[in-house]
């Protein structure tokens, strides 16, 4: 979301897991590193089973990232890159342990004998925001969608969601754009669909 793009009569913008599109914007350029659209661009087409109102729900509040401390950046440990454990085999046998070096944590205070050139990388674990929220899965007809995205979805003007079936990405409307929402499996908190 951070970077839009403009193709064709639209901009878009993505996460990676919602995608908005509103007709195109003079102010956001073309952009030749853009994600590909030919995946889901037929979904804007295609006509939903059902429109729904978006729910309105509060997600829970941000938490500082324990990863990297909420800077956003860390040292990834250079022993294991970064994993937390190594893995070992040999041909009779193979096993894993923790790293000695980070001892699991996947990230060490500084790189030795590395300067603060770009030695620090932006955190994985919370995308360089500094912190992580949690996502709770909420039903809508009988799929399952993020309350965080929801919660977004649902402070735009006349918002409304559009289902397929699982699999898909559902279909929101809004007064001036419309968008594509991953839905996520309703037993792994984690894991999208």
């Amino acid at each position: 979301m951070r970077k839009p793009w403009s193709t064709g009569k639209y901009s878009y913008a993505t996460n990676g897991h919602i995608l908005v599109r509103v007709l195109r914007r003079d102010e956001i350029p073309e952009r030749e590193d853009a994600p590909p659209l030919y995946n889901v661009s037929h979904l804007f087409f295609k006509e939903p089973r059902t429109w729904l109102p978006a729910p309105v729900v509060s997600p829970q509040k941000p938490k500082e990232c324990e990863l990297c401390g909420g800077t956003g950046s860390v040292f990834y440990c250079p022993e294991c890159d970064g994993e937390g454990d190594l893995e070992f085999e040999n041909k009779y046998s193979r096993y894993t342990v923790t790293c000695d070096t980070c001892e699991g944590s996947r990230v060490v205070s500084k790189v030795v004998g590395a300067g603060d050139d770009g030695s620090k990388k932006r955190c994985d674990s919370c995308a360089g925001l500094g912190s992580r929220q949690d996502h709770k899965s909420v039903p809508i007809g009988d799929l399952y969608f993020s309350d965080v995205y929801l919660s977004w979805i649902a402070e735009l003007p006349g918002a409304e969601i559009g289902l397929y079936c699982l699999g898909n990405p559902a279909r929101f409307r809004f007064d001036g754009g419309e968008g594509l929402l991953m839905p996520r499996c309703k037993d792994d908190e984690d894991r999208w669909v």
